[in-house]
């Protein structure tokens, strides 16, 4: 379940993080640059890829592990001795809705991941297959931009490609429409698909499609793929048209309307949604000096990750190896009975071993067990022996120690003890009752047991039969 805890806590701090840098671009719009918006963007995507977190992040400290207890059948106990003896079986019950939950995350991203690569395949497979090698023309233009540049993609032309396209991650391809072009707007076009494949960008969408896998239940992640695209595409046009005068501009901008006309495929650069179109197109005709952009758009990076860093996410907690736990006890018959009356079964909140402390929120060892009981419920010795200690700190409350010779037991959180240190007990005598004294979020007593100042699990000395988890 923590596991869940963590996707969903990391989805929920993605769509919050997405809703601000929205409202910062939307603040900005027009102040920076196309590429500092990408990168912002860029900054969101991973928020929802990686689980980072602070102790003090927000969600960290808002979402709460849902409070596990366990209840036992145990032998029933009364006037401080029990009916029957049975070795005890610590097994804990599977929780039939943590695994559905997995079940239906995992046929989710499932069918994400297929329909994605599915579809992506079909689509190159059927642009490729009849790709050629370019005109000489072309690949005289083509050979002039990428001179200087070390193994560029190679370039071919394909019928069934309506607008130039970058593919493949490893061995990247260029495709080009099989289109009779001006140099000039060749230039411009090989020099969009250049600029994609020096920044990377096939990459940054490749991660989003993961994103949109592993969130695939939340609509912003879908809608976080298409922003990054128009991002992507807007910070592109920039790049090809820094330097441009107003005339080139208008020219390549009435060349992405041509291609506009005929229907881009999904896969294909978004030049099929008109309000990409023109969105990109007003960003082309847009050559004005931005005053302050570098400083605007620094802050704007910082915001966003200071609002990433304080959201957070939550953080599982982490399995610590408890106190004692490896301790063997010595090979002898232990008998110890529960130290208070049972009626056929006993709940826990909390077993023996590291928990989340309900207080302080860290992980900690849990150094007994925490059984629920009513404020002033009787607490009995569990077996004959000396009062070694009764005293009172701020952790434990009240609490008093028994000696049994080798053996010890320590009961915490009592609202009164009825025994002095040095007094002779015997098994199921009355030594006080619960209550809630020192840290504790409510009435309960806490039942600790030590095999030469080692600490046991003391279900390992109690009767009980099976153990059953409940939320």
């Amino acid at each position: 379940m923590d596991k869940l805890l963590v996707l969903g806590s990391v989805s929920l701090s993605g769509t919050l993080l997405a809703g601000v840098t929205a409202l910062i671009c939307r603040g900005l719009k027009g102040k920076i640059s196309a590429r500092a918006g990408y990168v912002l963007w860029i900054l969101v995507l991973l928020r929802f890829l990686c689980p980072w977190t602070t102790s003090h992040s927000l969600l960290n400290q808002a979402v709460e592990t849902p409070q596990e207890s366990w209840t036992l059948a145990v032998p029933e106990q009364t006037n401080g001795q029990s009916q029957v003896s049975v070795q005890p079986e610590k097994h804990l019950v599977p929780i039939a809705p943590e695994i559905l939950l997995w079940a239906v995350w995992l046929t989710g991203a499932g069918v994400a991941l297929a329909v994605r690569c599915v579809s992506y395949a079909r689509f190159s497979r059927s642009v490729l297959r009849r790709a050629r090698p370019a005109p000489k023309e072309t690949q005289a233009v083509y050979a002039a931009l990428t001179g200087s540049f070390r193994r560029p993609p190679r370039m071919v032309c394909s019928p069934d490609a309506v607008t130039p396209m970058l593919m493949g991650l490893l061995r990247p391809v260029v495709v080009l429409p099989c289109l009779s072009l001006e140099r000039e707007a060749l230039e411009a076009l090989l020099s969009h698909e250049l600029t994609h494949w020096r920044r990377r960008d096939l990459w940054v969408k490749r991660i989003a499609v993961a994103v949109s896998v592993l969130h695939w239940f939340n609509p912003v992640a879908w809608w976080l793929v298409e922003r990054l695209d128009r991002a992507c595409e807007l910070a592109c046009d920039e790049t090809v048209c820094r330097g441009w005068d107003q005339a080139r501009r208008a020219r390549y901008g009435q060349l992405l309307l041509e291609l506009c006309a005929v229907p881009a495929p999904h896969f294909a650069a978004c030049l099929s949604k008109k309000q990409c179109l023109k969105e990109r197109l007003i960003h082309i005709m847009d050559h004005k000096r931005k005053p302050f952009a570098g400083v605007l758009a620094a802050g704007a990076c910082v915001a966003v990750l200071f609002t990433s860093v304080a959201l957070g996410a939550y953080a599982a907690p982490t399995e610590e190896k408890p106190a004692g736990s490896s301790v063997q006890l010595e090979q002898q018959e232990v008998t110890l009975q529960w130290p208070m009356e049972t009626q056929g079964s006993v709940t826990l909140s909390v077993p023996f071993g590291s928990r989340v402390h309900p207080i302080t929120g860290q992980t900690t060892s849990h150094n007994g067990i925490d059984i629920v009981l009513d404020a002033g419920t009787p607490v009995l010795a569990s077996a004959a022996g000396t009062v070694a200690e009764t005293d009172y700190n701020a952790d434990d409350g009240r609490y008093i120690v028994l000696d049994h010779g080798g053996l010890t037991t320590k009961y915490c959180h009592l609202s009164e003890i009825q025994v002095t240190a040095g007094e002779t007990v015997t098994a199921g005598e009355e030594i006080g009752a619960v209550g809630k004294t020192g840290k504790s979020t409510g009435p309960h007593l806490h039942f600790e047991a030590a095999q030469n100042d080692s600490l046991v699990d003391p279900l390992s000395l109690l009767p009980q039969t099976t153990m059953e988890s409940q939320r």
